[in-house]
């Protein structure tokens, strides 16, 4: 059976109809299976960035607890074999608890830890500067991470300059730590991760 003119003309409509239905749906799978690798990788950043985070505040935790010992030691004159090479001289505790500080983050050996410190603060921030814009799924879970990243700065900038009192200081420190770890927990809980 031969089509005829007309019937062409009733045939073309529907066939350009039926193509135009075909390549709406693939824009539309293209545009789905593009948002869910874009959610893919930010969860995956996400992941990354957090343990990278959860690692430098360990990391300044100790450095912290240090210069915390290093600092009542001096102040209280007491000896502790790990600290006495930073808040004696000569077998006498230093007058200056500044001179304990400075003979600490002069050591070689905890100097390194610092440089550990500074070496994750560039990770964390290199990837922090990718994930600006969070997919509107996880925008609540990107506020936490932001707050996260806020603390984490803080912890990581007290470990390496350690200022105020011992009392403040200490204060400090443990304010952010516990921050850190309600922040941790919740983020971990909200994605399911727990």
């Amino acid at each position: 059976m031969e089509l005829t003119k007309k019937n062409k003309r009733k045939i073309l409509p529907i066939i350009a109809s039926v193509i135009g239905i075909i390549l709406i749906a693939a824009a539309v799978t293209i545009l789905v299976v593009l948002q869910k690798n874009k959610e893919r990788k930010y969860l995956d950043n996400y992941d990354e960035i957090t343990e990278l985070m959860i690692e430098g505040i360990q990391d300044a935790e100790n450095v912290i607890d240090t210069c915390r010992s290093v600092w009542y030691n001096t102040i209280f004159e007491e000896r502790d074999e790990k600290t006495d090479m930073y808040t004696m001289t000569n077998g006498v505790f230093n007058d200056d608890f500044n001179d304990s500080i400075n003979a600490l983050y002069d050591d070689t050996l905890f100097y390194t830890k610092i440089l550990e410190i500074q070496g994750n603060i560039l990770e964390v921030e290199d990837l922090y500067s990718i994930m600006k814009k969070a997919p509107k799924k996880y925008k609540d879970e990107h506020e936490d991470l932001e707050e996260f990243y806020d603390i984490y700065n803080e912890i990581t900038d007290l470990a390496m300059n350690p200022k105020g009192n011992l009392t403040s200081y200490t204060e400090k420190a443990n304010e952010l730590k516990s921050d850190a770890t309600k922040l941790y927990k919740r983020t971990q809980r909200n994605l399911g991760w727990e």
